[in-house]
């Protein structure tokens, strides 16, 4: 049986999420997205804040996806907008692992 994803506001593991979540859903990060030829940018984006949660709690891309299109207290205190279309976000893994996402991530937030 797998874990449900939760989003504890107490957990600091969250609190770190969300500081890395504002960075992430930014102006200038779907900027540098388009400017990089990643598009669509918010598909982008979606993609690597579902690429952190999956390795921030250390389970599958699949599962993360599953819970946050189920339950929309975690689309709200992830700041995703709508649901998620996991064939949509496939295409955009295909083209990076998990070592260019933390990358670009860390240069985001610094």
């Amino acid at each position: 049986m797998k874990m449900p994803l939760v989003h504890d506001k107490e957990d600091p593991k969250c609190n770190l999420l969300d500081l890395i979540f504002i960075d992430i859903d930014s102006r200038e990060t779907r900027q540098k997205l388009s400017r990089n030829g990643i598009k669509p940018a918010n598909t982008a984006v979606n993609a690597i804040k579902i690429r952190v949660i999956s390795m921030f709690y250390r389970i599958n891309i699949k599962y993360v996806v599953n819970e946050i299109n189920k339950k929309e207290e975690l689309r709200n205190n992830f700041k995703f907008n709508s649901t998620l279309d996991y064939n949509q976000l496939s295409e955009i893994f295909s083209r990076f692992d998990e070592l260019q996402i933390l990358e670009f991530t860390l240069k985001t937030i610094k």
